[in-house]
């Protein structure tokens, strides 16, 4: 009997580890293939842009929290458990997104990201280099988005205003060998709800379309593909768009957000 079939019914658990160490996407398969071998693992995915690794597991005395931590450290990186974001965080921070020009290497975003959190009021300010942005988690009574972008002026880059508050972002999936069986749509419907940042499933089977939304912060494009994926005989890829969809610069800016997780991880 395989694992797989050994673990059906069982509960599912899981976890997300802050991963320091990580210099290029090569690394993202040495820890997906070291968490991968340990008993009970369902799935592991690694968020090269955000840092991150959300492992799905079934918990036993041979595989936890602590155990998915040594196993990356022993590859070599270093792993924080990253509590669920969206219980911690505080009813009065704000989480705003700003779009950065003049970035050219790590030293850059560096540079930026210690000028944010320099400021009184900002607890958490992280800048994605590939993708132009920063992300600033901030108390809106002590700072201001004014003071967000003159911080980031001052240290000699152009800073544009492009969300508050919790960002949610939505994506569409075409989801090869999808069909209209309900056990079918309510597997792939409780896998990617077991994700942390999921905010909302529609599911059309008709279509073979699959709509998720979800906090950018804390998940993703290939978590989705590949989560889906690992639930069956199915293929996941962007659902092609219509013409004439709209939605203006913020839409597109999404999009190119989704582009850069396939330039990174798909080669594509």
């Amino acid at each position: 009997m395989s694992t797989k079939e050994n673990n059906v019914g069982r509960s599912e658990a899981k976890a997300l580890f802050s991963i320091d160490g990580m210099t290029c996407s090569p690394s993202t398969g040495s820890i997906e293939e070291a968490v991968r071998r340990l008993p009970g693992i369902r799935e592991a995915v690694v968020d090269f842009l955000n840092n991150r690794v959300q492992v799905i597991y079934y918990p036993s005395s041979s595989v936890d929290e602590e155990t998915i931590r040594e196993t990356i450290e022993h590859v070599g990186f270093q792993a924080t458990l990253i509590k669920d974001d969206i219980n911690e965080r505080s009813t009065t921070d704000q989480v705003c997104k700003i779009h950065i020009n003049g970035m050219t290497c790590t030293s850059c975003s560096s540079t930026i990201e210690s000028a944010l959190q320099a400021i009184p009021g900002v607890q958490k300010a992280q800048v994605a280099l590939a993708i132009e942005e920063a992300e600033v988690h901030h108390n809106p009574k002590t700072v201001s988005y004014n003071q967000l972008l003159q911080a980031i002026e001052d240290v000699g880059f152009e800073a544009i205003l492009i969300s508050t508050g919790d960002d949610i972002s939505e994506i569409e999936l075409k989801v090869d060998g999808l069909d209209t069986d309900d056990h079918t749509v309510k597997m792939i419907e409780k896998s990617l709800q077991s994700l942390l940042g999921v905010q909302e499933i529609v599911i059309y089977p008709e279509l073979n379309k699959v709509s998720i939304s979800y906090m950018q912060d804390m998940t993703g494009p290939r978590i989705f593909i590949s989560v889906i994926e690992s639930t069956g005989s199915f293929k996941a890829t962007l659902y092609p768009k219509g013409k004439g969809g709209g939605g203006g610069g913020r839409e597109a800016r999404r999009q190119e957000e989704v582009k850069q997780y396939y330039k990174f991880f798909y080669g594509v």
